[in-house]
């Protein structure tokens, strides 16, 4: 089976940029066709195109991009990366358009397999008009058999400071994660900072949000919830002593008295068994004898 994306730009000759990003992760067998054709703009601001394709049960899937005629004179960013891990082929093919600006390309292309998959990623930068520079990453990780791409597009900016675009995916288990991000054309003197970070780590995705609380409210609050864990193993240890008295009524036997009770908690046995669960034997006893009464034990 085979991945194909192939990425074509037309020429352009404006001052603003193109980008088009192609990003197809296929895992087994259904075809699914992503296409996307762009407009012709004669406006100074950027195009954004974006194709994300996931087929997962084992079958091609074709991802194609046109981008139409523009009149700009900034640089086309194009990016076709295809992962492909069950002894399957994956292309990458890119062509890039004319273009008139005079700065340089950046081409970077990193890939890391580690099960014996054959897997493809190339990059081209492009041209751009801007003082500084623009840094582009495309990290992929495979642990286990699994996909995950990373596809970054930089956009084109007129300012003086830098981009920083980062993009880090982990991938554990079977599951494919992606995150691509683009980058929007800026005008202004300082720098942008754009960070995508996802982990997947059982087929679910998990936000952890922190806010910053009042340390002492916390601790406080973490004293009360112990104490209510081991107040309620007290009450579910005495309730099973009460749901004894019961059956042994209904059954015909003399229930337990207080006195036998405290001869059960002394046995070695339950005394471990109580111990490891952390709950000491002397607040049993205190909450035995407080709530006996309540219960129906005898005294």
């Amino acid at each position: 089976m085979s991945d194909y994306v192939p990425s074509q730009s037309a020429d352009s000759s404006s001052a603003s940029g193109q980008q088009q990003g192609s990003s197809v992760l296929s895992q087994s067998g259904q075809a699914s066709t992503s296409s996307q054709l762009g407009t012709d703009s004669s406006s100074a601001s950027g195009q954004q195109q974006e194709s994300s394709v996931l087929s997962q049960s084992g079958q091609a899937s074709t991802s194609s991009q046109l981008g139409a005629d523009s009149s700009s004179a900034s640089g086309q960013q194009q990016e076709s990366s295809v992962s492909s891990q069950s002894g399957q082929a994956s292309t990458s093919s890119q062509l890039g358009a004319d273009s008139s600006s005079a700065s340089g390309q950046q081409q970077e292309s990193s890939v890391s397999s580690q099960s014996g998959q054959a897997s493809t990623s190339s990059q081209l930068g492009t041209d751009s008009s801007s003082a500084s520079g623009q840094q582009q990453e495309s990290s992929v990780l495979s642990q286990s058999g699994q996909a995950s791409t990373s596809s970054q597009l930089g956009t084109d900016s007129s300012s003086a400071s830098g981009q920083q675009q980062e993009s880090s995916v982990l991938s554990q288990s079977g599951q494919a994660s992606t995150s691509s991000q683009l980058g929007t054309d800026s005008s202004s003197a300082s720098g942008q900072q754009q960070e995508s970070s996802v982990l997947s780590q059982s087929g679910q995705a998990s936000t952890s949000s922190q806010l910053g609380t009042d340390w002492r409210q916390e601790m406080r609050s973490k004293v009360a919830s112990v104490e209510y864990i081991l107040a309620a193993r007290a009450l579910i240890s005495v309730g099973v002593y009460a749901a004894q008295e019961e059956i042994a009524k209904s059954l015909g036997y003399t229930p337990l008295r207080v006195a036998e009770v405290e001869a059960i908690v002394g046995d070695s046995l339950v005394r471990s068994h109580f111990c490891d669960s952390g709950l000491s034997l002397g607040s049993i006893r205190l909450v035995l004898m407080q709530v006996g009464d309540k219960l129906g034990l005898q005294g």
